[in-house]
């Protein structure tokens, strides 16, 4: 007998629909681990809109469920950024198994800043789901020297949609 096709909460804004053929919650959970490794969970956007960034960027502990339709967000350390993180959440995407339908194949695809690291944003098909993962300028970051030395200027937002 199936289960009725439900919507369970994920870590991470990625859609996870149980009995309906989808990942489950463990696999969406790993997805999100292996793709932001070496980065730092800070919150999610609604939870980071109006925080403050005092000594360092914040740091929560990942939801053990996302929810469908929340973005989620990350920060990633100088030293890591320096490796092209663009090119890592490509890699990592791939070889997870899924399936980029739009995103940079070259360093001719990202929009160069002025201030920061070069933008992009990658969607993404995962066992049957969209998803989303892009990357911006966080200025609460740039505008404090200390936390700039120590922290690349983006932070990374990934999301999943129905």
């Amino acid at each position: 007998m199936s289960s009725p096709c439900w919507p369970a909460l994920f870590a991470l804004g990625i859609t996870v629909h149980l009995g309906c053929g989808g990942p489950t919650v463990a696999e969406d959970v790993a997805l999100v681990r292996t793709v932001f490794s070496g980065f730092v969970y800070g919150g999610t956007e609604r939870e980071l809109a109006q925080r403050r960034f005092t000594d360092s960027v914040p740091q929560s502990h990942m939801p053990k469920q996302l929810q469908t339709g929340e973005t989620y967000v990350f920060y990633l350390p100088k030293q890591e950024a320096e490796n092209g993180a663009w090119t890592q959440v490509r890699h990592r995407l791939i070889s997870s198994g899924a399936e980029i339908v739009r995103g940079p194949k070259s360093a001719r695809d990202l929009l160069y800043m002025t201030v920061g690291g070069p933008l992009f944003e990658f969607r993404f098909r995962y066992k049957g789901r969209y998803g989303s993962i892009r990357n911006e300028f966080e200025p609460r970051i740039a505008s404090q020297e200390r936390l700039s030395r120590l922290w690349a200027l983006e932070r990374y937002l990934i999301r999943f949609e129905d």
